[in-house]
Protein backbone atom coordinates (compact mmCIF):
# COMPACT_ATOMS: atom_id res chain seq x y z
CA UNK A 1 0.00 0.00 0.00
CA UNK A 2 1.35 3.35 -0.62
CA UNK A 3 0.63 6.46 1.41
CA UNK A 4 0.36 10.28 1.48
CA UNK A 5 2.53 12.08 4.17
CA UNK A 6 2.52 15.83 5.43
CA UNK A 7 5.42 16.95 7.16
CA UNK A 8 5.86 19.74 9.37
CA UNK A 9 9.01 21.43 10.55
CA UNK A 10 10.58 24.89 11.01
CA UNK A 11 12.59 26.62 8.66
CA UNK A 12 14.12 30.07 9.80
CA UNK A 13 11.96 30.38 12.63
CA UNK A 14 8.57 29.77 10.19
CA UNK A 15 6.03 26.74 10.22
CA UNK A 16 6.43 24.82 7.02
CA UNK A 17 4.31 21.90 5.76
CA UNK A 18 5.25 19.55 2.40
CA UNK A 19 2.89 17.03 1.28
CA UNK A 20 5.06 13.90 0.12
CA UNK A 21 2.38 11.36 -1.89
CA UNK A 22 2.44 7.55 -2.98
CA UNK A 23 4.95 6.83 -0.50
CA UNK A 24 5.35 2.90 -0.11
CA UNK A 25 8.07 2.99 3.01
CA UNK A 26 6.64 6.27 5.73
CA UNK A 27 9.13 5.92 8.26
CA UNK A 28 12.04 5.73 6.13
CA UNK A 29 10.94 8.40 3.65
CA UNK A 30 10.42 10.88 7.09
CA UNK A 31 14.02 10.23 7.67
CA UNK A 32 15.02 10.52 4.11
CA UNK A 33 13.24 13.92 4.24
CA UNK A 34 14.43 15.54 7.08
CA UNK A 35 17.95 14.14 5.80
CA UNK A 36 17.78 15.88 2.40
CA UNK A 37 16.61 19.11 4.41
CA UNK A 38 19.35 19.41 6.73
CA UNK A 39 16.68 19.01 9.63
CA UNK A 40 17.60 19.11 12.96
CA UNK A 41 15.07 17.06 15.97
CA UNK A 42 14.39 20.91 17.12
CA UNK A 43 12.91 21.56 13.63
CA UNK A 44 10.71 18.80 13.24
CA UNK A 45 7.15 18.85 14.64
CA UNK A 46 5.30 16.57 13.05
CA UNK A 47 4.45 14.03 10.24
CA UNK A 48 0.90 12.61 9.38
CA UNK A 49 0.61 9.60 7.33
CA UNK A 50 -2.75 9.39 5.31
CA UNK A 51 -3.70 6.36 3.35
CA UNK A 52 -5.27 6.60 -0.13
CA UNK A 53 -8.47 7.19 0.95
CA UNK A 54 -7.55 10.05 2.97
CA UNK A 55 -7.66 8.32 6.10
CA UNK A 56 -5.74 9.30 8.81
CA UNK A 57 -3.05 6.62 10.16
CA UNK A 58 -0.98 7.82 12.49
CA UNK A 59 2.23 10.31 13.30
CA UNK A 60 6.30 9.68 13.05
CA UNK A 61 8.42 11.50 14.63
CA UNK A 62 11.85 13.06 13.87
CA UNK A 63 13.82 9.60 13.60
CA UNK A 64 10.72 7.52 11.56
CA UNK A 65 9.26 5.66 14.30
CA UNK A 66 5.62 6.25 15.24
CA UNK A 67 4.19 8.31 18.00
Amino acid sequence: MKYDLLVRYMDAGRACEERLHEVAEPSQAARVFALNNDLAASDWLACEVYAPTGEFVGKLAYNGRKI
